[in-house]
């Protein structure tokens, strides 16, 4: 699902610019924490390691570009997207 956003205050993409490395990793879920991989590599070893994406935050040209294996490993995880501007 892809959602084009003009802000990182909005829901569900305020986690990428709100949160402290602390805050995802303690507060934000008690059970195991919450951790942001900024590369397409980083990411696709964490997907063949057993982590499960919460969401993706990308530029518009990564959609078709460089991270489009992403999306389609993880169709139903939200993808928060706009101009790198």
């Amino acid at each position: 699902m892809i959602i084009h956003i003009d802000s990182l205050n909005t829901p569900g993409a305020d986690i990428f610019a709100n949160l402290t490395e602390r805050e995802l990793r303690n507060s934000y879920e008690k059970s195991g924490g919450f951790f942001i991989a900024e590369s397409p590599n980083v990411i696709d070893r964490a997907l063949s390691s057993g982590y499960e994406p919460v969401s993706f935050l990308m530029e518009e040209k990564h959609i078709t570009g460089d991270a489009a294996f992403l999306i389609q490993k993880c169709p139903d995880v939200p993808v928060y997207t706009a101009a790198r501007s």
